[in-house]
């Protein structure tokens, strides 16, 4: 399964997310499921990195992917670009409850 952590301020504002485990939905390199989110998480990262003056703190491995905003210049770019990747995981959850979990946590 895919555990994904969206993390919210005492504000409710997201500012990161983490993503990790694998979806299991099919063999290696024929899971649309990793692949809808890898592709996802990664698209947004860059969107942060590209788009935003904001400081990011990231890392990617073979099973977790870290993006946190460190100090948000940008919060309306940055809400956007994250509450869009919220709604889009979401839609992939609804989809496959049984592979994708998604939490909001709140975190400072």
């Amino acid at each position: 399964m895919i555990s994904i952590k969206m993390y919210r301020n005492d504000k409710g504002e997201l500012f990161g997310f983490r993503v990790y485990g694998h979806a299991g939905y099919a063999e290696k390199g024929k899971d649309v499921v990793c692949a809808a989110v890898s592709s996802l998480s990664q698209a947004v990262m860059i969107g942060l990195e590209k788009l935003t003056s904001d400081e990011i703190n990231s890392s990617k491995s073979k099973d977790d992917l870290v993006c946190e905003v460190v100090l948000m210049r940008d919060k309306v770019k940055t809400q956007t670009i994250l509450e869009l990747l919220l709604l889009s995981l979401k839609d992939i959850e609804s989809q496959y409850p049984e592979y994708v979990k998604i939490s909001e946590v709140k975190k400072q």
